[in-house]
């Protein structure tokens, strides 16, 4: 892959038909959940990390506070990656193609 050369509009059709194949649930949790809510928790955790103790780890051990603070986090960024994701799948427009792939494909068959 190519960072300075654009993709045809052809390829990128392509690549967005392959997502759409895979499903919504795929998205989100992929794109959303895991590509995006997992990246800002350890970003957020290292941060916050780095403004408690600095670049060591504290000679008594890790507070149990700690380990609080880390689930209340992966939860919250989990839970937001969620809502990224759907946020995506909608701009995107693979909600209004699903859609309108339903409203034209017979029900009874």
């Amino acid at each position: 892959m190519n960072l300075f050369k654009s993709n045809s509009p052809a390829e990128r059709l392509a690549r967005l038909e392959k997502i759409r194949a895979k499903g919504r649930k795929h998205f989100i949790l992929y794109t959303g959940m895991l590509g995006w809510g997992l990246s800002v928790f350890v970003i957020t955790t290292i941060w916050a990390w780095y403004d408690d103790h600095g670049w060591h780890v504290p000679t008594d051990g890790i507070p149990p506070s700690e380990w609080g603070h880390a689930a209340f986090r992966l939860v919250l960024w989990l839970t937001a990656g969620y809502f990224f994701g759907v946020q995506m799948w909608k701009r995107f427009g693979f909600e209004d193609q699903a859609k309108s792939q339903s409203a034209t494909t017979p029900s009874g068959s």
